[in-house]
């Protein structure tokens, strides 16, 4: 996967494939490390999510950028457009928003759910943040994007009811539904630059987040 990345080859598909293993092999290392018998009082200090979920999700954005980075400025190559990749701001608030539910828990056992499918999330969420924001600039370039959400084959029913093609005026909002997730959502979304037409596709699944 990373061969392909590196050799311009990639596409915001396997970009997202990229970041769901990366946030997977992350979820199951501070899984294994933060167990209850190895924190005071079986609980997760905020000081100990900062050092540990804290740097692996600032590790796992920098790995993630760098590479759908890479598929951004491939594609844009290829679609003969003279514009720079647009690399996403880390958002803090986003990771910091996880730590706060994981802390405030009586105990690291009532949460390990929060190192599963939402520290994957987190990653996907870095590839997502490429779409939109690189969809946005080529808008403000006069071009005319569209957002294409496919859902997979054994998406449920809103996930299929939510399929289609969008103008990007129409779900430049990021709160627009055409951008939740619910859990387990190994959806896809990806992004093929054109000159004058932008695709995206993007996937979904059970309790949204953005």
């Amino acid at each position: 996967m990373y061969n392909l990345i590196s050799a311009g080859k990639a596409t915001y598909q396997d970009a997202q494939t990229f970041a769901i293993k990366i946030g997977g092999h992350s979820g199951a290392a501070l899984e294994a490390v933060l167990k209850a018998n190895r924190l005071p009082d079986g609980k997760l200090y905020w000081n100990i999510a900062q050092g540990t979920i804290g740097r692996s999700a600032r590790r796992d954005f920098d790995l993630i950028a760098d590479a759908t980075a890479q598929v951004q400025t491939a594609l844009n190559a290829e679609a003969g457009l003279g514009l720079k990749a647009v690399r996403p701001q880390y958002d803090s608030e986003r990771v910091e928003s996880l730590m706060n539910r994981i802390v405030s828990s009586e105990t690291v056992e009532d949460v390990k759910w929060a190192f599963r499918d939402p520290i994957t999330h987190l990653c996907q969420s870095v590839v997502d943040d490429f779409v939109h924001d690189n969809a946005g600039q080529q808008a403000r370039a006069g071009m005319s994007p569209q957002i294409i959400r496919t859902a997979e084959a054994t998406a449920c029913p809103w996930c299929q009811s939510m399929a289609g093609t969008y103008d990007y005026d129409e779900v430049r909002d990021r709160g627009s539904e055409v951008y939740s997730r619910h859990n387990n959502c190994r959806c896809t979304i990806t992004y093929v630059p054109r000159a004058g037409v932008y695709s995206l596709m993007r996937a979904s699944g059970h309790s949204f987040q953005r």
